[in-house]
Order: structure tokens, then sequence, then C-alpha cells
């Protein structure tokens, strides 16, 4: 049986924006404060009832804070179960596109110096490249790129920094040239991604020579105090701290660990952070104390800029409703509030960033799986939420539904596993040649180098995966990304192999 590791603690935020200036009385908002050694006892049960309805997931860390305080926190399971080395608050989870909220803010703070104008184009920053007129180059904006409504569409940026690491700068910024209109969602239409926020880092990283992680490191986390928190250096640090592995969680035999690990090279500015939960509170306090007090200076300027909707649209995340996107934040109303969101997912790992300025509270809750278990985290933020707007009692009705939910999550997701796995254990090869002559390398200009061995095992850079059947001629299943299956076909003419095509992409055989 695990143990629940609580606490309940009041201690100052060192990295708090103008720690000196931010008293409570002082406060733009004046909240009634309920019982907060109930919510302490709350908070903990909850946090156990999560543990019961997903209990596959391999570990939880969570912090409740204030502006200038941590008010609970809340550990269970392992950040590393080979090790045995257990959740805690000072485990670094990999923040995933939360890191936007930083990369966000950090670009808003150098605009305010002067450094840089955010109504810079992509046009006047990259004038070496020939745009299409329908690209509207001089119109798309850093503000647009960091607001996800740049109406760019592209797919070999993306791919190449948060998963293959395949790239070095040259070869990243002679890719801006195969930019398209993206016709779903042109400019001043919102559209999720992580394109914008890398076409702005290289961008500013050729105009200022300053690499998006020393600007996040030497402007927000180095000064705030975030001693937990990492851009890069990964390899050293993993040999000395306690970073949180990523693990499927659904599965019949427990939490089954990953091979996909971050590593420098996929460390990228629309998701390129590990922080631990004590980082993060440290972080949603000076969030916090950003917009309740008046009188803070250039960094609390940033964060407000970068909080407030640029974006207008109508969606959810679970229990967050989404009507506006700022520089990094969704926003959206909750019991007559304003929530300030920032999740990230990647594989094996999930993570949650949250504000409720009027009622002075941040929640950041991270684990390390990204299947249905993962709702958890968002799931423990809406009960604080809860618990101090609309009561305890309802608190723990609402909870309790959504981890009824959850259970029901879980158990469909598990069905599909089941299913999947007995439907591709019945396919047989298709391939009309022996194995070892697609063995090989294949190249394609815009999404790098695939290795192919006479065993039928991929590599793509950081991607590794062993090919299985599949039902047509000469084609393969991989799960290059753990959990997402993708197929790809060779080119087979006059028993020769000429090329593969992945991802809609053509590589051509290059050995």
């Amino acid at each position: 049986m695990r143990t629940i590791l609580f606490s309940a603690l009041l201690l100052t935020h060192s990295g708090a924006v103008a720690a000196a200036e931010v008293q409570a009385e002082t406060a733009m908002i004046e909240v009634e404060e309920p019982n907060e050694a109930e919510f302490q006892k709350d908070f903990a049960a909850f946090t156990e009832e999560i543990q019961a309805a997903a209990p596959n997931l391999p570990g939880l860390s969570a912090i409740v804070v204030r502006e200038d305080c941590t008010v609970a926190t809340a550990n269970w399971g392992m950040a590393e179960r080979e090790s045995r080395t257990p959740a805690s608050t000072e485990t670094r989870w990999y923040i995933a596109s939360s890191t936007k909220a930083f990369v966000g803010a950090a670009f808003a703070l150098l605009a305010q110096r002067g450094d840089i104008d955010l109504a810079w184009t992509l046009g006047e920053l990259a004038p070496d490249m020939d745009y299409p007129p329908e690209l509207h180059a001089d119109e798309v904006s850093l503000r647009h790129l960091l607001s996800h409504t740049h109406g760019l569409a592209s797919g070999n940026i993306e791919f190449r920094l948060a998963y293959s690491g395949q790239h070095d700068p040259e070869t990243m910024w002679k890719l801006l040239e195969t930019l398209e209109p993206n016709s779903k969602a042109p400019l001043g239409t919102f559209k999720y991604g992580n394109l914008g926020y890398n076409i702005a880092a290289m961008l500013i990283e050729r105009r200022l020579g300053r690499r998006w992680q020393d600007i996040v490191d030497n402007e927000l986390t180095g000064p705030l105090g975030m001693r937990a928190t990492l851009t890069q250096g990964l390899v050293t640090a993993r040999k000395i701290e306690p970073f949180a592995y990523p693990y499927a969680g659904n599965r019949e035999r427990g939490p089954e660990p990953l091979y996909l690990i971050k590593q420098d090279e996929t460390m990228q500015s629309a998701g390129g952070m590990y922080s631990s939960t004590s980082d993060v509170g440290i972080w949603l306090g000076n969030q916090l104390a950003s917009v309740r007090n008046p009188r803070s200076g250039e960094l609390a300027q940033a964060i407000r800029e970068s909080q407030a909707p640029v974006a207008t649209l109508g969606a959810r995340f679970g229990p967050f409703e989404r009507r506006g996107y700022g520089l990094g934040w969704y926003s959206g109303p909750y019991h007559g509030s304003t929530i300030y969101h920032s999740f990230g997912s990647f594989v094996g790992a999930m993570a949650h960033a949250s504000i409720m300025p009027e009622a002075n509270l941040g929640v950041a809750a991270m684990t390390n799986e990204d299947g249905a278990g993962a709702m958890a985290p968002h799931i423990l933020a809406a009960f604080v939420y809860d618990w101090f707007g609309i009561g305890s009692d309802r608190a723990w009705t609402e909870g309790r539904g959504r981890l009824a939910d959850l259970e029901t999550m879980i158990k469909d997701e598990r069905d599909r596993i089941a299913s999947s796995l007995e439907e591709r254990a019945s396919r047989s090869w298709q391939m009309s040649l022996p194995f070892k002559s697609y063995a090989g390398s294949y190249c394609s200009d815009v999404m790098g180098t695939i290795a192919i061995d006479d065993g039928l095992g991929v590599e793509l850079g950081a991607l590794r995966a062993r090919a299985e059947p599949y039902t047509a001629p000469d084609t393969i299943r991989l799960e290059l990304i753990p959990g997402r299956g993708m197929v790809g076909d060779f080119d087979v003419k006059d028993g020769k192999v000429l090329g593969f095509n992945l991802m809609e992409r053509g590589f051509t055989r290059c050995d």
C-alpha cells in the first residue's frame, strides 16, 4: 500500500515579485478566507481518492499556493519506479507546453525594455526568405506567433525540434522557407500548436544572438530562485538530481517505462522545461502577485501582458473553459472568477499550472504518464478551486463525479489498448522482399534521415521503434512516439527499394 506524503506549509516564496512590497493588506481584492486547516485535510483525503481511482498512475506531485505562501502540498507514487525514487515537491517533472507561459513572459519582458518589439514581423526578422504573398510575412508578428494566431503551417520544424532532435541553426533557418499558409486557420485565427513559439525563438535568436533557454534562465527562473528548473544541461543534471521518468500508466501489469526521454536536442521553446512543483509554486506566486499588486515592477507588467487575452476562442479542457489565449496562458470563467491556465502534455508527462487571482489561489500538479490517468492533476486542481469557490460539500460532490468519469475513461482506454494489441498480433507480414532488402538510410531535406536495419528496426534521430506487420503490401506499422502508431510504406520497383514514405513525407534512399 502506497503512503500519501502530505504537508501543509506556510513558507514565503523567496522569488516573489517585489517580495518586500507584496503584503496581504495591499491586495486588490479582499477574500474572506475559509478554514485552511479544513481544506488541508480535505486536500489530502481527495488526493487519496485520486490514487484509488487511478491505481496505475505512476506518481503525482501537487502544490497549492497564494501570492506569498504555500497552502498545501501532496505527493504520492514514484518519480522512478526502478530506483524506488518517490515523487516529491523537488522532483523535476517535464512540464511540456507549460513552457510557453515562461517564453511568453520572457519575450514580453524584453519588449518592455525595448530589446525587441512584439510587432516585429516575420518579413522584418527573416528578410532573406522568399515568401509567397499569401503567407502575409509582412503582417505575421511576434505577437501573432506567441498567441497561435499566425496563420502558418509546417510540421517539419516542430517535429525536428520536439521529437527527432535532428537539427542545427542553419538547417532550421532554411526550413522557414517551407512555411505554408494554413487555409484552415488563416492569419488572426487561433490554432494551438508549437510552430509559433518555435519560429519566434528562431527569429529572436538570430536578431539578438540569445537562445530562448538563456533568455528564460537569465530573465525569469534565475532571478526568481527557481533552482530546480532546467531548460538545458539534462545529461549532467540527471546524474545528481531526482527526475520523473515517463511511463505508460494504464497497463494490466502496472506502469511500463517508456524509452522516449527528453534530451537537450529536443528541449524547445514550445515545450522544453523540467521543473518541480515547488518551483512552479514560486512561478504561480509571482503570477498572483503581479495581478493583485498594482505597485509591482517591470517583471510583473510583463507577466500581466502575457496573461492578457490576444485570441478569442470557445473551447474547454476537462473542467476548465477556454475563452481567451494570451502569450502562453489560456483564460476562462470559473465560479464567477477568471482562471488562467497553462497545461503541458508529452509522452509520459502531464503538467497543470493555473491561477485564480480573485481568490488568491494557484495550483501546480504533475504526473509522469499521459494516458487517461493523466487527467488526475486537472481533477485535483478543480477540487481546489471548487473547495474555495463553492464550498467543501459541493467540491466533494463535483470531485467524486469527475473521479467516477475518470475510472470509466481508464477502463475504456485499457479495453482499447487490449483490443489493439490483439488485432495487431493477428497480422502477418506483407513484405515482397527479404527484410535485409529494406535496410539502409533514407533521406528527406525537410524531415531528416531515417536508418533501417535488417530486422526492420527504425531510427529517426532520437526516435526508434521495431516495425510491426501491417495489412498493405510493403507497409509497416511503427510507434516511434510511444502510444502513437504510424504507418510507413516502401517504394519498391523491379525488386529494389527506392524510398520510404512516413508522416506524409517521402524519404529517398541515400546509402
